[in-house]
């Protein structure tokens, strides 16, 4: 029974959690479906393209092998993405509120994702752990992962229109790849209830080092008020 309501707990809060976002955003008149659409698909392309690389370079390897390669890859091929994406005009991501959008989408698909795979594993009858504690913690970690991914998507915007873009997109890169390192780590010692609290501090603190470095109190007020509109 614990098991399982674990599993419901993740489930419930990550197809919950990007809708709630986007209405919120809503309130203020700054929620914008297309760049969700755009933010979504650069996200599933991006993975896709990180679970192909490993497939084709370490075909012999171990799955759980593969899966950690997957991970740390995944934050190269994610934050170019995200950057591509941003910066050629087809994608009309313009304004604060267009690349909040675009995080929700980004950071909503991996929520459906683990959402689903959490139903998955519920209804097979899956023997790991899940109780209580440890579905509100993988809760918790996840709707900061959805603040991880609109910070980062922010970070990039923002600074994408300086003559050295590049090293920002190197920045995105390289606070993905600690996020996912050092939660790595971490689970290396078997203890999920801790993982899931590491992708919590973690996360969060790359969310505070990218509102500093944006100035977030006056990209939050242009994401409200759409005073950087066109």
């Amino acid at each position: 029974m614990g098991t399982s309501i674990g599993y419901a707990i993740i489930a419930a809060v990550c197809f919950a959690a990007p809708v709630f976002v986007f209405f919120r955003a809503k309130k203020y008149d700054s929620a914008m479906i297309y760049p969700v659409i755009v933010g979504a698909v650069t996200y599933f392309i991006a993975t896709r393209m990180s679970d192909l690389a490993v497939w084709m370079l370490f075909s012999e390897a171990p799955m759980s092998y593969k899966a950690v390669i997957a991970t740390e890859l995944a934050a190269f091929s994610e934050e170019t993405g995200r950057w591509l994406a941003m910066k050629y005009p087809v994608t009309n991501i313009k304004t604060s509120r267009a690349a909040f959008c675009f995080g929700i989408g980004h950071g909503g698909l991996e929520c459906y994702m683990r959402g689903a795979a959490a139903l998955k594993l519920m209804a097979a009858g899956n023997s790991r752990n899940m109780g209580l504690l440890l579905g509100v913690a993988d809760s918790l970690n996840m709707i900061v992962n959805i603040g991880v991914h609109i910070a980062l998507s922010l970070l990039i915007f923002k600074k994408i229109q300086e003559q050295k873009s590049l090293r920002w997109l190197a920045l995105a890169i390289l606070l993905h790849y600690l996020l996912n390192a050092l939660v790595g780590v971490v689970s290396l010692g078997k203890m999920p209830i801790l993982t899931g609290f590491a992708g919590i501090f973690f996360g969060l603190g790359v969310i505070l080092t990218v509102y500093k470095i944006i100035d977030g109190e006056n990209v939050l007020t242009e994401i409200k008020y759409h005073t950087d509109d066109i």
